[in-house]
């Protein structure tokens, strides 16, 4: 209500809330399709938030043996969408009685196709930072009409060094009376404070630390005394666990491909995400992770908001995230829409230190995982 009423907003809540909701229908309440012109614009800090590409799914089972069958086929199956997750796919999905225009503004595709789709008319441009930057730079994206200006994890676009660029694009000429609202499930006081120098008296809406953890994702750790240790163990634990999907995080990419290798020349069946792959690649390995073709997918905090699959229900924190702002986003993935999850983090000796820091950041505690885990994910 308080976007709807017109006031710049500055919005934080835990993951899979619904923030990504809240604003697509805040936009979509205020658009004109009649007027096919940019009226709105969401920044996002990598591909993956921007745009995923879409998938088809079968209620009860996996499809990843059907996947490139045809539906006609298959008759007595339900076939559905995936929930939509990032901003472009609910903005469409919400918006699909109101013939809404929504493009993509992302790097690693033609320059050309942007500016093509955008002279044939959007309602809304949901992308990242450079791109967006680069389409308002060459004309190609046009201001005027402009009523909203959302960014979304606004505290990985500092950590991703987007800072510049934001301000960039706003001094490039959004309309005075342009309503600016920023996103995040975290709220460090650098995004806060880029936050309330780009809006003018706005609403702030802050979740308290202590709430930021999620009720219904069990936290444990697992101490190894060094970082070689840390292999043989995730294995005994597959040996140990029900694994139905799960996200291995990393702190590198490096580190990802390694863990990859190691893991498939254990006969273990994985697959890897990171962000010097191009995006055809990435998308794939997304499309067969969510339609169930691999279980276990590796990655790196880059790509950790990018990944909203219902089905997940562990996360492991083979390396504790750098940030611990992280912490919360990668725990999340487990815990979508209210679901139950398990976090998993591997702590050495040198690490225990930073866990208890953040343990006391975020008035939660970890605890080690039992010797029996017969039913810790159901």
């Amino acid at each position: 209500m308080p976007i709807l009423s017109g006031r710049d907003s500055i919005v934080q809540a835990q993951s899979g809330t619904g923030k990504t909701g809240t604003f697509a229908i805040s936009i979509l309440q205020r658009l004109d399709v009649r007027l096919q012109q940019p009226q709105a614009i969401v920044l996002a800090p990598t591909r993956e938030l921007a745009t995923q590409s879409r998938d088809v799914r079968a209620r009860g089972r996996s499809l990843a043996p059907l996947r490139h069958l045809h539906q006609s086929h298959y008759p007595h199956l339900i076939w559905l969408p995936p929930p939509p997750s990032t901003p472009i796919q609910v903005i469409a999905e919400i918006g699909k009685h109101m013939a809404v225009r929504v493009h993509a503004c992302i790097g690693g595709t033609a320059v050309s196709e942007d500016a093509a789709a955008l002279r044939a008319g959007v309602h809304v441009v949901v992308g990242t930072p450079g791109r967006v930057h680069d389409m308002i730079n060459r004309k190609h994206l046009k201001l005027d009409k402009l009523k909203m200006f959302v960014v979304d994890e606004a505290d990985q676009m500092l950590d991703r060094g987007f800072k510049d660029q934001i301000y960039d694009i706003v001094d490039l000429g959004l309309p005075r009376d342009t309503q600016v609202a920023f996103f995040s499930a975290t709220m460090p006081e650098e995004a806060l404070a880029l936050a309330t120098k780009l809006t003018s008296s706005p609403i702030t809406i802050l979740v308290k630390r202590e709430a930021l953890t999620l009720d219904g994702i069990k936290q444990f750790n697992i101490p190894v005394v060094k970082e070689d240790w840390k292999l043989d163990t995730l294995c005994d634990l597959y040996g140990t666990l029900k694994i139905t999907m799960a996200i291995i995080f990393c702190n590198s990419r490096r580190k990802v491909e390694w863990l990859t290798d190691s893991m498939t020349s254990r006969d273990f069946t994985v697959s890897a995400l990171h962000a010097d792959m191009d995006m055809k690649e990435r998308a794939t390995i997304m499309r067969e992770f969510r339609a169930g073709a691999t279980r276990v997918l590796i990655t790196t905090d880059l790509l950790a908001r990018g990944i909203d699959v219902q089905q997940v229900s562990l996360v492991i924190n083979y390396d504790i995230p750098l940030n611990r702002e992280n912490y919360i986003h990668r725990i999340g993935r487990s815990g979508r829409n209210g679901r139950k999850g398990v976090a998993i983090s591997f702590v050495t000796d040198g690490d225990v230190d930073y866990m208890k820091e953040i343990e006391t950041h975020y008035a939660t505690s970890m605890t080690e995982l039992p010797a029996d885990v017969t039913g810790l994910i159901s």
